[in-house]
């Protein structure tokens, strides 16, 4: 007799969950609602495949005509040596004199020289007008 008097007590004092956690009809219901969603997906993904392959059936592709293949890319056989070869090029422009442009009379030379003379003769700049230099706050260089 002691389940029948825990039975009439009070919620609080059974102990247990005395509502069932999941109903059969419950359960049964949703299973049915989720095969339903899968089924209408899985006819859904196969309408969309069919409509996918009839747009790239074989009969219905353009023809495409190549003129020419693509070029094979050119790889380096010896990197190694090959940046050898343009450092040696860039030291020897670096440490030479010669003629960029013998007409206008634009020569190259060392790279230690033209620092030199820069320092020589200081980097080139632009005179102001005086109207500027008021404008810029009186600074300048006359």
């Amino acid at each position: 007799m002691p389940d029948t008097q825990h039975h009439n007590a009070p919620e609080e004092e059974r102990g247990y969950e005395t509502q069932e956690v999941l109903r059969p009809r419950v359960a049964i219901g949703f299973t049915v609602v989720l095969g339903a969603c899968v089924l209408v997906t899985l006819l859904l993904m196969l309408w969309l495949h069919n409509v996918l392959v009839e747009e790239v059936r074989p009969d219905k592709r353009v023809e495409v005509r190549a003129e020419a293949p693509a070029p094979k890319p050119s790889l380096q056989a010896e990197p190694e040596i090959d940046i050898r070869q343009l450092r040696g090029r860039e030291d020897t422009l670096l440490s030479s004199y010669g003629w960029v442009d013998r007409d206008a009379g634009i020569v190259h030379l060392p790279i230690q020289r033209a620092i030199e003379l820069t320092a020589e003769r200081g980097l080139p700049f632009r005179r102001q007008s005086p109207e500027a230099l008021e404008e810029a706050g009186g600074e300048g260089n006359e």
